[in-house]
């Protein structure tokens, strides 16, 4: 999923590059699909905040706590990575 993700970025950036876009509201638009795009790859909190009972409370990209068994952040809406291992 992440690879057909990274696709379309690349397809907004490409016709952006080529100047292939009609006007400035097409242009807003590829750069509101390229963030929404973005979000959808997930990403690994900044850092570990606390514990509060039995949850773990960590940092997004955003500065907003988000805890272990969310998926996505309810402030930005990023994808979160829980993944143990590094990749």
């Amino acid at each position: 999923m992440d690879k057909e993700i990274k696709q379309a970025i690349e397809y907004f950036y490409t016709k952006m590059e080529k100047g292939l876009i009609e006007d400035d509201k097409q242009q807003e638009v590829y750069e509101k699909a390229i963030d929404a795009l973005n979000k959808q790859i997930p990403i690994k909190p900044r850092r570990f905040l606390r514990k509060i009972g039995l949850c773990k409370s960590y940092e997004c990209l955003c500065g907003n706590c988000v805890f272990e068994y969310e998926q996505y952040c309810s402030y930005c809406g990023q994808r979160l990575d829980w993944n143990k291992e590094e990749k």
